[in-house]
């Protein structure tokens, strides 16, 4: 997280992915990027049950922490795609919001949907 706030510091776009436990570890720096205006994204995979998680399973059960997370309040930016074709447009937006309200975002995803994603921008296509 913070390095993603040192680049967009010095101007180049970034996002950082995580899931759970790891985005507890992050709030700290939501907070800076809440306080500075720094725009960031993340990529937040949910998962079930308490500390890292059930990585075979789903949940939806980050929301609630995502719009809370932080100490004190500020804007961001937060949605949760439905399949890969929604979280590739989404993605952009994101990152187009962040940078031009200078907030986080947030793209929210459950395993089937960010399985789908991962997939579908790795498979080569035919020329």
């Amino acid at each position: 997280m913070l390095m993603s706030l040192g680049f967009a510091y010095s101007g180049v776009k970034s996002a950082v992915g995580t899931s759970g436990g790891g985005f507890c570890l992050m709030t700290e720096g939501l907070s800076l990027a809440g306080q500075a205006e720094l725009p960031v994204v993340v990529m937040l995979g949910q998962r079930t049950g308490p500390s890292t998680g059930l990585p075979t399973y789903t949940a939806q059960g980050d929301l609630h922490f995502i719009l809370n997370a932080g100490q004190g309040e500020f804007s961001r930016f937060i949605v949760a795609p439905g399949d890969a074709e929604e979280a590739y447009y989404w993605s952009s937006v994101a990152l187009n919001m962040a940078w031009k309200y200078q907030i986080p975002a947030f793209i929210l995803s459950i395993k089937q949907s960010a399985k789908a994603f991962i997939v579908s921008i790795s498979v080569p296509r035919a020329t």
